[in-house]
């Protein structure tokens, strides 16, 4: 899949296809989305957005990640509520709610 997260800000966006987040949906991403809310890692929702965008693509490269990189695909989003354990453990749930590639 070419579907990776850069930092915006660094990127060309004329050489690239965007995703927004409001595009999501159409990798269907309901089994990421469902698993932040079991495991309760949307807080605030300062930093919601980047984490869906960065689990998404972790779990197109990776439908079956360890911890380490689900620590590893989120380190670039500031999350200013969790301390990132409730994102983890969503990630991680959401691996083992049927495949996570299938639904992306």
């Amino acid at each position: 899949s070419d579907f990776c997260v850069v930092l915006s800000l660094l990127i060309l966006a004329a050489k690239r296809q965007l995703l927004w987040l409001h595009q999501l949906s159409c990798f269907g991403t309901k089994q990421v989305d469902d698993a932040f809310c079991e495991k309760h890692g949307l807080q605030c929702g300062y930093c919601t957005p980047g984490m869906l965008i960065a689990c998404t693509a972790l779990l197109a490269q990776h439908p079956q990640p360890t911890e380490a990189q689900v620590r590893d695909a989120i380190s670039g989003n500031l999350c200013r509520c969790t301390g990132y354990q409730q994102i983890v453990d969503a990630v991680m749930y959401a691996t083992t709610q049927g495949d996570a590639r299938e639904s992306i």
